[in-house]
């Protein structure tokens, strides 16, 4: 690793003058390598209830995304997703949830036994050991779940706050300093968001999604369609 820093993009004051306060601000981590052997940078972003740690490494201890292409030569974002942790909630914002132990087993780390969709018996892959793996009380859940945030309620607000920041914001400071143009790697939630991405023409050459949230893709293209 060469250099490690971060900065904020978007925001904007709200309230009455003498007495502002700012939303909407987003918090970007980037990492780089001694040696950048690529021509464009990597941004990624993670999904919903998640924070940029899902890049930094894994709940049983392996290395994460980001070390990986960071070896690799790439200099790297790491987004943290507006209205939650870093990235700070406003009380303007409106309601946040966070998924319970049911939801997150269900959704992630117990697909095998708790997932109500056909492929849900071939996802067996979660780390772990024994009759407990993937359950609450494992060390390595119980890891992962230590690493779960609230996130807003409203997936309208929560993209348009991603798309304002993350898409406008961020690529329009990235492209300045001559890290253009640049490969989006999106997770579950963020893959909606981040398929406006790929709408900002030269400024993004790649978009690999991982396991990105379908359905509200689906809702999305069916409203522009209307």
């Amino acid at each position: 690793m060469g250099q490690r820093g971060y900065f904020y993009v978007g925001g904007q004051y709200i309230g009455e003058d003498g007495k502002n306060t700012m939303r909407g601000q987003v918090y970007v981590e980037v990492v780089a390598p001694k040696d950048v052997r690529h021509p464009y940078p990597l941004v990624l972003i993670h999904g919903n209830a998640q924070t940029p740690t899902n890049w930094m490494g894994t709940p049983d201890g392996r290395k994460g995304w980001a070390d990986f292409f960071v070896e690799q030569g790439y200099i790297v974002y790491m987004m943290e997703q507006p209205m939650r942790g870093r990235s700070a909630w406003h009380p303007s914002d409106g309601a946040t949830r966070m998924f319970r132990v049911d939801e997150e087993e269900r959704l992630f780390t117990d697909n095998a036994r708790s997932g109500e969709w056909p492929q849900a018996k071939k996802q067996t892959q979660w780390p772990g050991e024994g009759p407990g793996k993937g359950k609450k009380g494992d060390p390595v859940f119980d890891a992962f779940y230590a690493t779960q945030v609230e996130a807003l309620a409203s997936t309208e607000e929560t993209e348009k706050a991603n798309q304002a920041a993350g898409a406008a914001d961020l690529i329009a400071d990235i492209a300045n300093v001559g890290d253009v143009p640049q490969g989006f790697s999106e997770h579950a939630f963020a893959g909606p968001t981040d398929q406006r991405r790929a709408q900002q023409g030269d400024l993004v050459a790649q978009l690999p999604c991982v396991q990105i949230d379908s359905l509200h893709l689906v809702l999305h293209r069916r409203a522009q369609s209307q």
